[in-house]
């Protein structure tokens, strides 16, 4: 998880890494991308649910979850990730699109 910067619409708000694109990508196009990589290397990965879409009073995001099957190595954590097991996830701040889906696909 990451923290939202201070300034942000969701300042502070915990939420999975995310890669933002201008468009809605295929899980195959998705995997191609410089950030997917940069961020997963070669991992699997497999989409969870279906697309949401998440209504702002400044835009529309349609966000789509995915579960990383092979992470990166322990070594190569991102510095402004933190990682918590997911029995804990509910003490962290989050924004409505991560608590909704924590609870939908999660505490099940």
């Amino acid at each position: 998880m990451s923290q939202r910067p201070e300034g942000d619409v969701w300042a502070n708000l915990f939420e999975f890494p995310l890669i933002e694109t201008e468009q809605l990508l295929t899980q195959e196009e998705l995997v191609e991308t410089d950030a997917f990589k940069q961020h997963f290397g070669s991992s699997e990965v497999y989409q969870i649910g279906k697309t949401v879409k998440h209504v702002l009073s400044h835009q529309n995001i349609f966000a789509n979850f995915y579960r990383i099957i092979k992470p990166v190595d322990l070594e190569q954590k991102k510095a402004n990730w933190c990682y918590y097991n997911s029995e804990n996830l509910d003490k962290l701040a989050k924004h409505k699109l991560i608590f909704t889906f924590i609870d939908k696909y999660m505490l099940n």
